[in-house]
C-alpha cells in the first residue's frame, strides 16, 4: 500500500471516529475521574486546531509526493527543522491565544522533575524489549514481503549512514535527540491527544493518538514500534501530568539510534 494511502486513511479514520465520539460518547473526565492532564481549558474548537497540525502534515506528504529523501543538505535541513517547528508553533499559538498558562497547560515546573532519569531508561528499556520481540518473530521479513521497498529502513537513517559531513550529522543528530522530542510530544502528547481524551474515551485517545504519531513518521515498516513507543509516552504522560516525561523518552530513545548509528558508522 503506497505511503500516501495509509497516511490519508488513518486521518480519514480518526476524523470519522472522533467525530463519532464527540457526538455519541460522554467526556471521559467525570468529577470522580480526575486526571493529571490538564483539560478544563480545551474545547470542541480544539478540533479545528488538530485539523490545523493534520493539514500541516498533509501539506509535507503532498509537497514530498509520497517520496523518501535520498539526502539533506544544510540548508534542507534547516527547512525539516522549520517544517517541525511550524506545527508546534501552531499549537502554541492556540493555548496562547485560549489565555492559558503553557507551564500549567503542560506542568513544565515538575516538582518530580527527578523522575525523568527513571522514567526514561525504563521507557526506552521497555521498547527496545518490544523491538527485541519483533526481530526474533521476523517481523522485518513479513514487512518486506508485504509492502516490498516502502518497507525499508526510515529514511533519515539512511541518510544518516550515508553522509560523511559532520556537519549533516550533528544537525541531524540536533533535530532528532532535540528539536522533534520537543515540538512532537508538545504536538501529540500535550494537545491531540487530551483533545481526543476529553471527548471520546482514554483508550481510544491513547490508541488513536499513537497510531497517528506512527503513521507521520511515513515508514511502514516502522508503524509498529513507534506505535508501541507512542503508547509508552502517552502513558507516561498520563500518569505523571507532565511534558517532561515523555519528552525525555523521546529524546533518549532517539539520542540511542544516533548512538548506534554513529558507532556502526566508524567501525565499519
Amino acid at each position: 500500500m503506497p505511503l500516501q494511502a495509509v497516511f490519508i486513511t488513518t486521518f480519514l479514520f480518526y476524523i470519522l471516529a472522533l467525530g463519532l465520539g464527540v457526538f455519541y460518547w460522554k467526556s471521559a473526565l467525570s468529577d470522580s475521574q480526575k486526571s493529571l492532564i490538564n483539560t478544563a481549558s480545551l474545547q470542541r474548537v480544539d478540533f479545528a486546531g488538530i485539523a490545523l497540525v493534520i493539514g500541516w502534515f498533509s501539506l509535507g506528504l503532498a509537497a514530498m509526493g509520497g517520496e523518501k529523501p535520498t539526502a539533506f543538505t544544510a540548508e534542507g535541513l534547516v527547512l525539516a527543522m522549520f517544517s517541525q517547528l511550524v506545527p508546534l508553533g501552531m499549537v502554541l499559538m492556540i493555548i496562547h491565544l485560549r489565555g492559558v498558562n503553557l507551564s500549567d497547560f503542560l506542568h513544565l515546573r515538575w516538582k518530580q522533575f527527578y523522575l525523568v532519569f527513571l522514567i526514561a531508561p525504563a521507557g526506552v528499556l521497555i521498547a527496545n524489549a518490544f523491538n527485541v520481540l519483533l526481530f526474533f518473530v521476523d517481523y522485518q521479513t513479513w514487512m518486506t514481503k508485504f509492502f516490498g521497498d516502502d518497507a525499508s529502513q526510515q529514511a533519515i537513517i539512511t541518510i544518516y549512514q550515508g553522509t560523511d559531513s559532520l556537519l549533516i550529522r550533528g544537525m541531524m543528530a540536533v533535530m532528532v535527540v532535540i528539536i522533534a522530542p520537543i515540538a512532537e510530544e508538545v504536538i501529540f502528547r500535550g494537545y491531540i491527544y487530551p483533545v481526543t481524551k476529553k471527548y471520546t474515551r482514554p483508550v481510544f485517545a491513547v490508541l488513536m493518538t499513537s497510531l497517528i504519531f506512527g503513521v507521520v513518521h511515513l515508514n511502514i515498516s516502522a508503524l509498529l514500534p513507534l506505535v508501541f513507543l507512542a503508547i509508552i509516552l502517552t502513558l507516561a504522560y498520563e500518569y505523571t501530568g507532565s511534558i517532561w516525561a515523555p519528552i525525555s523518552i523521546h529524546a533518549l530513545f532517539n539520542a540511542q539510534t544516533v548512538a548506534v548509528l554513529e558507532y556502526t558508522k566508524y567501525t565499519s
